[in-house]
Order: structure tokens, then sequence, then C-alpha cells
């Protein structure tokens, strides 16, 4: 709790240039009535009578929940009516991913003649080549 308190405090006092202060206030909001508090305290009171810059959210919109629109976005255009239907079946899913994934070979393993110092030794004694035949 303190730290969005101290968020608030900070995003108040410099005029909310980030405009974090409704996301702040609807977290503390929730956190309190979560701990059975009242949220209405001097603070509340102050994110109230605070003066948001024109063209951002307004107070008392809810960030944390998503919500479905139906009218189309007066910033990019877009329209959910034109949306089409592209749910496929868990399986199709797996199915598709697996055909798009590349194949992986399997790793071959380096062959060379020469013996690692710290290799079993190719005589079949247990040891170490250097304690064996890499003297």
């Amino acid at each position: 709790m303190r730290w969005i308190d101290a968020g608030l405090e900070l995003a108040l006092e410099s005029g909310d240039p980030e405009q974090v202060v409704d996301q702040l206030a609807d977290m503390r909001a929730k956190s309190l009535g979560a701990l059975g508090r009242d949220p209405a305290d001097d603070l509340a009171a102050r994110i109230d009578s605070f003066e948001r810059p024109s063209g951002t959210h307004s107070a008392g919109r809810s960030f944390g929940e998503a919500k479905l629109t139906t009218t189309r976005c007066d910033h990019c255009g877009w329209d959910p009516s034109e949306e089409r239907a592209t749910r496929l079946p868990v399986g199709e899913v797996n199915a598709l991913a697996d055909a798009l994934r590349p194949a992986r070979q399997a790793a071959q393993p380096v062959r060379s003649d020469k013996v690692g110092r710290n290799e079993p030794c190719p005589c079949g004694s247990g040891q170490k080549y250097k304690r064996c035949h890499g003297r």
C-alpha cells in the first residue's frame, strides 16, 4: 500500500506527466476495499480534486477490467463488426504450431582421433587417458 500512496503523491505533486493517477487511484481503492478499509480519506479527496490535463482519461474509469466495445474506434478506425471468428480447436493449433516449427535434427557427436586428457582411456582400463596411456 505504501508504494501506491507514494506513487500517487509523486504523480499529484508533479502534475501527473505519465498520466498514472487514475490507474493508481483505482488500484488503491481496490486494495483498500480488499483490506476492509475505507478508501475515502485525505489522499482520495486530493485525487478527486486533481485537475487532469486535457485529452487524458477521466476520473473514475476502471483500468483493471477489460470492457468489450461494440462501436468503431475514433482513434484508429477499428470496427468490431468487421472482425471474423478465428477460433480453432486446441488440437488444430498444436498441429499448426508443429508444422511451422523447424524440424530439429539430432545433433551428431563430434568424432576425433585425438583423445582428450580427461576422457576415459581407449585401452579400456577405466582410468583417465592422462593417468594411463597419456604419459
